[in-house]
């Protein structure tokens, strides 16, 4: 019994590492302008690339305070703020999570 314990306390303490050993995520930043958009599907052409976003994306303005999607028009100076992450199921493939927007000021 003690024998069985011992190897898998030794099994154990192998794969923490790969656990702890995930790469962080790393934060990116895109700064454009809105052109086109389709409020309803959430999704914003800004500088000439679509984006579509969450339901739950934070959207603010420079002092922080919460705004929601109609003050994503035309013509608004924005920054997105996301993460690559790891996709699990494609290996060596990277996703993108958008986490907040950011109004700028004109």
């Amino acid at each position: 019994m003690k024998k069985k314990s011992i190897v898998i306390l030794f099994l154990t303490l192998l794969l923490i590492p790969a656990f702890t050993t995930a790469e962080p995520a790393k934060t990116i930043e895109i700064q454009g302008i809105i052109g086109d958009s389709a409020p309803r599907s959430r999704t914003y052409e800004v500088d000439r690339k679509i984006y579509q976003f969450d339901e739950d994306i934070i959207i603010q303005n420079e002092a922080g305070e919460i705004l929601d999607f109609h003050a994503l028009r035309g013509g608004t100076k924005i920054k997105i703020i996301g993460e690559k992450i790891a996709d699990p199921k494609a290996k060596g493939k990277e996703e993108i999570k958008y986490i907040r927007i950011i109004v700028l000021k004109k």
